[in-house]
């Protein structure tokens, strides 16, 4: 089977729909997601099709985000999200610690 050599970015489908709970009563304007966006930007893996996963995590004490759970059928997927969100700590935190959230992540194959 011919590999094929992909230029890939991370898209997150983080719509009003979204179930981050506590974003809903922020009135900063700042929106996590975006940031988390970011930090799953440039996969350092190959793959060869879309790929989605949900995320639950919360925020510990010492305010970095913790993930608790990757819902995705592919292990390098998974082991990705967790690598480059586990024990990050966000610039604005306006998330609730203790508290879980879900975020659905897509992985959108861009060919070159």
């Amino acid at each position: 089977m011919k590999t094929i050599k992909v230029l890939a970015m991370t898209v997150m489908l983080l719509t009003a729909s979204v179930t981050i709970a506590a974003v809903n009563n922020l009135n900063d304007g700042y929106d996590p997601s975006i940031e988390i966006a970011s930090l799953l930007e440039n996969p350092s893996f190959d793959f060869e099709g879309n790929m989605e996963a949900v995320v639950s995590f919360i925020i510990n004490e010492e305010g970095e985000l913790v993930v608790l759970c990757v819902k995705t059928e592919n292990n390098e997927f998974e082991s990705f999200v967790k690598d480059r969100l586990n024990y990050h700590k966000l610039s604005k935190n306006s998330l609730k610690k203790g508290e879980e959230y879900k975020i659905p992540v897509k992985l959108i194959l861009k060919r070159a």
